[in-house]
């Protein structure tokens, strides 16, 4: 009889639900340092897996297995904010055909690449805890910046 599979210790961690008597014995080690991106990515692509791996470095997400999803994920995201980027006006989002009954507008091919891209990216980023709901599912947390108050209420 097969069950969910087994959270990741330091999943269990950050949602705060860890138990001693849970822990399991051989947990994936998280990567410490961001590889180096992928050369067929895009120079959009590569910023967002240096921005976006930094926060999930931050947030000790990120291990060897996952990686490889990860790396999708930043591909998606990056095909989607190109093909909007091409699409920057109305004509670059809608297609005229015309024949011998009339003319028939319909969405563009790039906006149809756009809203796949965007949805396979929503689909990734949900595993890494990018959309609301899964933020409150992982438990990732942000940091948060001491302001003077703070500061001076502390000490």
């Amino acid at each position: 009889m097969m069950g969910r599979n087994r959270l990741p210790d330091k999943i269990k961690d950050l949602r705060g639900t860890s138990q001693p008597c849970r822990k399991t014995k051989s947990d994936f080690k998280t990567i410490s340092k961001l590889p180096p991106p992928p050369p067929y990515f895009s120079k959009t692509a590569k910023k967002i897996y240096k921005t976006v791996g930094a926060n999930i470095l931050s947030a000790k997400i990120l291990t060897p297995s996952n990686l490889p999803q990860f790396v999708a994920y930043c591909n998606e995201i990056a095909i989607y904010f190109d093909a909007n980027e091409e699409m920057s006006t109305l004509a670059g989002r809608v297609e005229e055909m015309s024949n011998e009954s009339g003319s028939r507008t319909f969405p563009s091919g790039m906006q149809r690449v756009a809203a796949m891209a965007l949805q396979s990216a929503l689909k990734l980023g949900r595993e890494f805890g990018f959309t609301p709901a899964t933020v409150s599912r992982i438990g990732v947390t942000g940091k948060k910046d001491n302001d003077e108050f703070s500061n001076f209420m502390n000490s």
